[in-house]
């Protein structure tokens, strides 16, 4: 459930960076050809798919568009910190009584 918990919070951290990075953006908020801006999130989910189809995606310096890879990460570092403040709170609760 942690697991899950932390994707959806990278998705919306992942789906951020890529619309506000200068490099990329317009990938899921874009202006049709009626010129008014739409949300495209079938744009972001193919987005996500990518590095299925484009080996470029797993090179180093692009492990940024990755979005399994920042997943991944996101979730280990979360987890840690996680459990890094929980001792920090239990050894407080200890040090108290």
């Amino acid at each position: 459930m942690f697991a899950l918990y932390s994707f959806i919070i990278y998705l919306i951290i992942f789906a951020s960076y890529l619309e506000l990075s200068p490099g990329l953006g317009n990938v899921w908020y874009r202006i049709g050809v009626d010129g008014v801006r739409h949300i495209r999130l079938s744009h972001l989910f193919t987005f996500i798919l990518k590095p299925f189809s484009m080996i470029e995606l797993w090179y180093p310096r692009n492990l940024d568009l990755n979005y399994f890879v920042g997943a991944l990460l996101f979730t280990i570092i979360f987890k840690n910190l996680i459990d890094f403040i929980n001792k920090l709170k239990l050894n407080n609760l200890t040090k108290v009584r």
